[in-house]
């Protein structure tokens, strides 16, 4: 997926079948494998599917932020992985691009958070504990968990290590994912929770470091996920949240 953004940053002029020759001929997508078309094809539809690709008159172009907006205030346009291509941060290209799949793909969602809260684990471990799970309609099976794992490994938000999967680089959506579900047991029926309450749950129950969490949650709150509210408390728009697909 990142090759593909980074070959449209470099030329706009691809179709949606000049893109998917273009995709084959790269080593890392198994040029001249039986398999190769299909899974370039795959990776076009799956970066339409997050909203990042748009083809219009079979031109393939990168999203601007007025084609993704509406849907969330989270998501990002193909045009600014494409900054961050061009800026050489790697790290942030692959979270921008992670964080819209998991609007298309909120399972991964699910995925991640099971690993955070109780790694390590192994792969038939988390199989045993989702599948059957449906969240937002996209139902959790051995091989929708395969496919999950191999994805949220690759952008590091997993890592193996002898022991199991454990937890790697907090993306945004997993973040709001998690804290809608601890503040919600924090307060129960009641509104408001301050940010520091938030903070010691998270850390306690999933590891998020301080910085992570911050970072998170001022863009949340600049996006209307989260607003600070009197006596240092926050409060949450569990609306917004379902909406962009982070909580049910």
């Amino acid at each position: 997926m990142y090759a593909a953004i980074k070959l449209l940053t470099e030329d706009d002029s691809y179709t949606n079948d000049s893109l998917r020759s273009a995709l084959v001929e790269r080593k890392n997508l198994g040029a001249n494998q039986p398999d190769s078309e299909e899974g370039a094809e795959d990776v076009i539809k799956e970066l339409q599917n997050a909203l990042l690709l748009l083809e219009d008159d079979d031109n393939i172009r990168l999203t601007a932020d007025a084609d993704v907006t509406h849907n969330s205030e989270l998501l990002y346009s193909g045009k600014e992985v494409s900054e961050s291509i061009q800026a050489a941060d790697d790290t942030e290209a692959y979270e921008r691009i992670l964080t819209n799949l998991t609007y298309a793909h909120p399972e991964l969602l699910s995925i991640a958070k099971e690993v955070y809260r109780n790694k390590p684990l192994e792969k038939y471990e988390i199989k045993r504990q989702l599948a059957g799970l449906d969240p937002f309609g996209n139902k959790l099976n051995d091989f929708t968990i395969d496919v999950g794992i191999n994805l949220l490994t690759d952008a590091d938000v997993l890592r193996k290590t002898d022991r199991g999967y454990v937890d790697g680089t907090c993306p945004i959506t997993l973040l709001a994912h998690i804290l809608y579900e601890e503040y919600e047991a924090i307060t129960g029926n009641d509104n408001g929770v301050t940010e520091q309450e938030l903070f010691e749950r998270l850390e306690l129950m999933y590891g998020v470091e301080k910085s992570t969490f911050e970072k998170h949650l001022s863009r949340l709150e600049r996006a209307g996920f989260v607003t600070p509210s009197s006596y240092g408390e926050l409060t949450i728009d569990k609306d917004a949240f379902t909406s962009a697909r982070i909580h049910e």
